[in-house]
């Protein structure tokens, strides 16, 4: 599916489940990797899954991935 979230702040963060969708996903670093830039906004490509954070850049989460992510 694809989702937005329009109103992600700082200390926020997103619990994703440790291997989403069969991806080797194990720490927020590797989330990280899943994370583009579109328009501004922030957008998390995990398999058929798109989550897009609105007023968030790539750049945000890839400088600190674990002030955005919690994966268990």
């Amino acid at each position: 599916g694809k989702n937005v979230i329009v109103d992600f702040h700082d200390g926020d963060s997103l619990l994703i489940a440790r291997n989403m969708n069969g991806l080797n996903i194990t720490s927020a670093a590797d989330v990280a990797h899943h994370v583009t830039d579109i328009d501004g906004n922030a957008v998390i490509t995990l398999g058929h899954e798109t989550i897009t954070l609105l007023n968030i850049t790539a750049e945000d989460i890839h400088a600190n991935p674990t002030g955005y992510f919690h994966v268990q």
